[in-house]
């Protein structure tokens, strides 16, 4: 039914990190109703009777989300969620983050902010078919919401190969943005990559933000790999492993990060980012250098075991 994975309600310092989110009704015997909610959303359902107002502090970072089987009203991460008269949540930031469009069914957006101020979303990777209402974000008020202020999108990825970005399954109307004007007091998009295959980007003049909107564009493939042949990572308590071969989740999880979110060393990714904007590490736990990479991978990353980010060496680039 309509429920998230993680619900983070009313709360502050918060970190969601280091983990693999998807669907996956058919292993375990269920039948899809396409009815779920956002993998992760971040809200404050109850004004201020907890002695907080708007979830704050929070950071989603270095996680990986794939096969959506949801509603086609939901994200992969949403902030804001319950038309309240203020922001629902504050000092967010959504950074090195593998997001996969390998499923059929259509979600509305990798990315939501409803009723929110001080978002951020940097370096992430968001790539593949992905069918959405909109590809790369939904902003927007609802019911009491107060328009939201300082959404900010740096050095990220955005690539739909197939050149359908944005558009339903069977659809030509490709859609980069749901971004109503009047609803958005204060944006920020610069220094992000765009990829829609052999077709054009989406443009549309009655949307507040489109990726001409972006000074510092690069266009072009980001040469990333092809999605065909992924394997869900399904538990076989029978084997003691994962259906493609892991045996612990950190193998899992880079796996996925290697064969489907790092870049071709002729990509136009590699020191395109903005180093004054992107984290000091990448989804792996590697240094980034002085001319980062957009998206969640650190190309030529300098391993780190005693980065606390790092998990004391569970990441690293060669899977084991």
């Amino acid at each position: 039914g309509s429920d998230e994975h993680i619900d983070v309600n009313s709360v502050t310092d918060i970190t969601i990190r280091d983990n693999v989110f998807f669907n996956d009704f058919a292993g375990s015997g269920r039948a899809n109703g396409n009815d779920t909610s956002a993998y992760i959303v971040i809200k404050d359902s109850n004004d201020g009777s907890d002695g907080i107002v708007g979830s704050s502090n929070i950071r989603v970072r270095r996680n990986i989300f794939l096969n959506w089987e949801g509603s086609t009203g939901s994200n992969f991460v949403l902030t804001g969620e319950d038309g309240k008269p203020y922001h629902e949540a504050y000092d967010v930031i959504v950074e090195n983050n593998l997001m996969l469009g390998n499923s059929a069914n259509t979600m509305r957006s990798s990315f939501g902010v409803k009723g929110c101020r001080d978002i951020t979303f940097r370096n992430n990777t968001v790539v593949g078919d992905l069918p959405a209402l909109a590809f790369a974000m939904r902003l927007n008020t609802e019911g009491s919401n107060p328009n939201l202020q300082s959404i900010d999108f740096y050095n990220n990825v955005w690539s739909d190969p197939t050149g359908t970005m944005g558009a339903t399954a069977g659809s030509n109307n490709d859609d980069f943005s749901d971004t109503p004007p009047g609803q958005t007091d204060s944006f920020t998009l610069d220094t992000n990559l765009y990829y829609n295959g052999i077709d054009l980007i989406p443009l549309d003049g009655s949307e507040l933000i489109n990726y001409t909107d972006d000074n510092n564009a690069t266009l072009g493939d980001p040469r990333l790999p092809a999605q065909s042949g992924l394997i869900l990572p399904r538990w076989s308590s029978g084997s003691g492993s994962f259906a493609d071969g892991s045996t612990w989740i950190a193998q899992v999880f880079i796996r996925l990060v290697d064969l489907y979110g790092r870049p071709a060393a002729d990509s136009p990714v590699i020191g395109a980012g903005n180093p004054s904007q992107a984290p000091m590490d990448d989804i792996l736990g590697n240094l980034r250098d002085n001319s980062p990479d957009l998206g969640a991978v650190e190309a030529s990353g300098i391993f780190s075991d005693d980065l606390e980010s790092s998990n004391t060496g569970a990441w690293s680039t060669t899977t084991p």
